[in-house]
């Protein structure tokens, strides 16, 4: 069986459903963990690339700090009505 390719936007709903559920923001682990990608260093490359999308704000040097955007939201929301 194929891996799925996570694209940009699901990488979002995962993040933006961690969390719903936990209540705050996934480790890069856990985001590379619940989508597949192959490593931490690929989810940061993909979290730049989402950042530089205004979809997600970061800040730099502290663990979690990671927050979708109004944009990023909308994103997300418009992909659960899609699916």
């Amino acid at each position: 069986m194929a891996k799925q390719k996570v694209t940009d936007l699901k990488l979002l709903a995962i993040i933006s459903d961690f969390i719903d559920e936990a209540g705050w923001a996934p480790s890069y682990k856990q985001i590379s963990e619940r989508s597949g990608l192959s490593s931490k260093s690929t989810v940061f490359d993909r979290l730049k690339r989402l950042e530089q999308a205004g979809l997600i704000k970061r800040q730099p040097n502290v663990p979690r700090a990671l927050m979708l955007t109004e944009t990023g939201c909308n994103a997300v929301k418009g992909l659960t009505h899609a699916g």
